[in-house]
């Protein structure tokens, strides 16, 4: 598995560039975003939609969540990192998180289980957190079903939600909280899977 990261640095050095292969109206819709930071990330996540993925046309299902007929993938940010990730048979959901938290938040989302869990390990409540969502986008209902009602534990191994069988990993990469869940295959996960998109990278896919 790999695991694509572009930082917002190399995204704004490029902006024109990757608006210029995006349709017409997503580039002005982009571009008339007002906040720097959000634009930043519009722009990211378009990068993957329409240039990674340029040969495979994509839409969107009714539950808001992007789809092709050939692959499975998944895209999610948190600023200055949009990640992306991607396999050919199984579906599959990302998550990324690095904001700070308090302890409100943690009783909104966690069961009391998954608090007590966190408290004992030790482990960050972002990682917590993208399990759930990582979840969720793999089994493509996303939060409608509740987000303290989507398992958070174990946060790396099997997990049966909805009557399907997932796999699940999460990890800390440069201070980020980052998990992936793919259904039906297990597999492995470390930072050593997670490629940066370098400047030169961008023009080179970009020109393909």
């Amino acid at each position: 598995m790999t695991i694509y990261a572009l930082h917002a640095s190399v995204i704004d050095k490029n902006k024109e560039t990757i608006l210029a292969q995006l349709p017409k109206e997503k580039a002005e819709q982009i571009m008339a975003i007002r906040n720097e930071k959000v634009r930043s990330l519009a722009i990211g996540s378009s990068f993957f939609k329409w240039i990674l993925l340029k040969d495979h046309p994509w839409t969107v299902n009714d539950k808001g969540k992007p789809i092709a007929e050939s692959i499975h993938f998944n895209i999610s940010h948190s600023y200055p990192w949009v990640i992306f990730t991607k396999d050919d048979s199984n579906e599959i959901g990302i998550d990324i998180e690095n904001k700070k938290t308090d302890q409100k938040l943690w009783e909104f989302c966690l069961t009391h289980e998954e608090i007590e869990d966190m408290e004992k390990t030790q482990t960050p409540f972002l990682n917590y957190y993208t399990a759930k969502e990582s979840l969720s986008k793999a089994q493509g209902e996303g939060l409608t079903n509740g987000i303290k009602n989507i398992p958070a534990i174990p946060l790396n191994g099997t997990v049966c939600f909805m009557d399907r069988t997932f796999y699940r990993h999460t990890i800390i990469w440069q201070n980020n909280s980052i998990s992936v869940t793919m259904e039906n295959e297990d597999f492995m996960l470390s930072t050593d899977d997670i490629q940066e998109i370098a400047e030169g990278m961008v023009f080179q896919l970009t020109k393909r």
